[in-house]
């Protein structure tokens, strides 16, 4: 028997006449009215699994058949699920209205993306200066030193191809370089994904998603045989912008199809497939020699990404969705940009202290771990504040 909500549904769809929305794509006033404007906690039971992956790779005391961390490429299949979960959540909630496209407004959006995390960044920046005087102490170059400060400051570093430079400092910092060139291309990128025409069924979204598979294949192909491939197809901003039109992709298809019985369990079912695959994928790279795969570096992780996207979006109306909407689930979802840009620097102090000399594998993960959790809501609790206490207008 059709629940109460799909019975409202099914009533405004035949009540309602078509209208175009801002973005330009047809559709009814009632599937806008059916789109939940709360936020999909599920998506953040996925922000915590991709954090995990990205912190289990940062762990070098568990080492791999390589000499690096055992599951070295983790954090590249959860960076990869971050850029594909931010392309759909900036199409989910942008797409119905006016996004501002070049000029002043794109400078004040992308403005306003760095507020938010910059105190963050700020006071990271900060807590690794100590590693950066230890290089000046050893010897290292007071100039070189200097640079990498500049361009971490400024927020440049992922458009040098120098891993001293794109991964100094707090190394993570890369991330929200690449993001800010993501933002200042997203109104255009959500804009054009809304009023495509080919776009129209899900078999084209699937379609669309492959093609973008396959040109990021190219893409780190072209980019094997470079001396700096590594930077060219992980940390290179323009690089990343098909993780960011999948997402959209997949969002305007969440969109239009998630009232849809038959595609929520095909995307559930995708979701189950795409978590085997990642498994597989990253257990078979961890007999890789480290760094000289450039397609586990992003390609091999876009399709993955994006049905578990998908997945975890449909999730939130399904019967067994109130296991991912747990509050310590949430709780520690919602801290995924303050750990992101913290649980490395932990890592790093624990491995200059020896501790992961002296102590087991297991008992250090534990322990960086919880310790990022603490470090990440004392940055949660007093950040905000000082960032609002810069932002109050002068008396």
């Amino acid at each position: 028997m059709p629940s109460q909500r799909t019975r409202c549904y099914s009533y405004l769809r035949a009540s309602t006449t078509t209208v175009r929305s801002t973005s330009g794509i047809s559709q009814s006033s009632s599937e806008r009215l059916a789109l939940p404007r709360k936020r999909i906690q599920a998506l953040q039971a996925l922000r915590a699994l991709a954090f995990l992956m990205v912190f289990v790779s940062h762990c070098s005391f568990i080492k791999g058949v390589s000499g690096g961390a055992l599951l070295d490429y983790a954090g590249a299949a959860g960076v990869s699920i971050f850029l594909v979960l931010t392309g759909f959540l900036w199409y989910v909630n942008g797409h119905d209205r006016s996004l501002p496209i070049g000029g002043k407004g794109s400078f004040e959006r992308v403005l306003s993306k760095a507020r938010r995390f910059y105190p963050l960044h700020l006071a990271t920046l900060l807590a690794a200066l100590p590693f950066l005087a230890l290089f000046v102490i050893k010897g290292g170059s007071v100039l070189t030193a200097f640079v990498e400060l500049a361009f971490n400051v400024t927020l440049l570093q992922s458009w040098v191809p120098v891993k001293e430079i794109y991964f100094s400092l707090n190394g993570v910092s890369w991330y929200l370089s690449t993001y800010l060139f993501l933002a200042l291309v997203a109104p255009y990128v959500v804009t054009a994904v809304g009023r495509s025409r080919w776009l129209e069924t899900p078999l084209s979204a699937v379609m669309a998603c492959v093609v973008l598979f396959a040109a990021e294949c190219m893409w780190s192909l072209l980019a094997f045989a470079v001396p700096a491939s590594h930077w060219l197809v992980y940390v290179f901003p323009p690089a990343r912008v098909f993780e960011l039109i999948a997402g959209a992709v997949v969002g305007r298809l969440y969109v239009e199809h998630h009232n849809e019985p038959v595609f929520c369990k095909i995307s559930l079912g995708g979701g189950v497939l795409a978590a085997m695959v990642e498994i597989v994928l990253i257990w078979y790279t961890t007999f890789l020699p480290e760094g000289t795969h450039t397609f586990f570096l992003s390609a091999a992780w876009l399709i993955p990404s994006c049905l578990l996207v998908c997945s975890f979006a449909v999730l939130e109306e399904s019967p067994i969705g109130a296991l991912f909407r747990l509050t310590p689930v949430i709780t520690f979802g919602g801290l995924g940009l303050e750990l992101f840009m913290v649980h490395q620097l932990v890592i790093r102090y624990w491995t200059a202290l020896d501790l992961s000399v002296l102590l087991p594998a297991l008992v250090s993960f534990v322990c960086c771990l919880a310790l990022s959790v603490v470090a990440a809501l004392a940055a949660k609790r007093v950040l905000p504040s000082i960032a609002s206490s810069k932002k109050a207008p002068a008396a």
